[in-house]
C-alpha cells in the first residue's frame, strides 16, 4: 500500500446530523470524500446498522470530520465490527477534529476502535487515521497487556 498525504483540494462532502444519516452514507456503494458532523452529538448503535448487510463495506477513501474550532462527538456506541464497517483494500478512512467516545468496551485490549472489523486476510491493509481528533479512553490496561 502507498502512502498518500491527502490533497487540500475541494471536497465532495455531505453534511449529517445523526447516527442514522451517518451509517446511510457509509452504506452507498461509493460516497464522498467527507462527511461533515453537522450536530454537536452524532450517535452509533448495533441498531442503526440491521437494515443493511454487515459488516458495511467502505471501498473509498474517506474523512469522517467535525469543524476545527468546535469538535463534535462522535459516539461510536462500543459498535462491534462485525455489526459496523469492513474497510475494504487500501481504504483510507479517516477521523478528523472530532471527539471519538464509546469506542471500545475493553475487550479489545485496548488495540483499537470496535466499530472496524478485521481485514479478511491475503495481504489486505487498510488505514484508520485520526487528524487533530481525541479520544476518551474510559479504560487503563496494565502494560503487560496492551505488548
Amino acid at each position: 500500500m502507498s502512502i498518500s498525504v491527502l490533497s487540500a483540494a475541494p471536497y465532495d462532502e455531505i453534511r449529517v446530523s445523526t447516527g442514522a444519516e451517518l451509517v446511510a452514507a457509509l452504506a452507498k456503494q461509493t460516497g464522498p470524500s467527507r462527511i461533515l458532523l453537522s450536530s454537536d452529538v452524532v450517535t452509533l448503535s448495533n441498531r442503526l446498522f440491521t437494515t443493511y448487510p454487515t459488516p458495511l463495506i467502505v471501498r473509498w477513501n474517506v474523512t469522517v470530520a467535525g469543524r476545527q474550532d468546535r469538535w463534535p462527538i462522535l459516539d461510536l456506541g462500543y459498535v462491534q465490527g462485525r455489526a459496523g464497517v469492513l474497510l475494504a483494500k487500501d481504504v483510507w478512512f479517516g477521523l478528523e477534529d472530532v471527539l471519538l467516545v464509546n469506542f471500545t468496551d475493553g475487550r479489545n485490549a485496548g488495540s483499537g476502535v470496535q466499530l472496524f472489523a478485521p481485514l479478511r486476510g491475503g495481504g489486505e491493509q487498510a488505514v484508520q487515521a485520526q487528524v487533530r481528533g481525541a479520544t476518551v479512553d474510559p479504560y487503563c490496561f496494565p502494560h503487560a497487556t496492551t505488548k
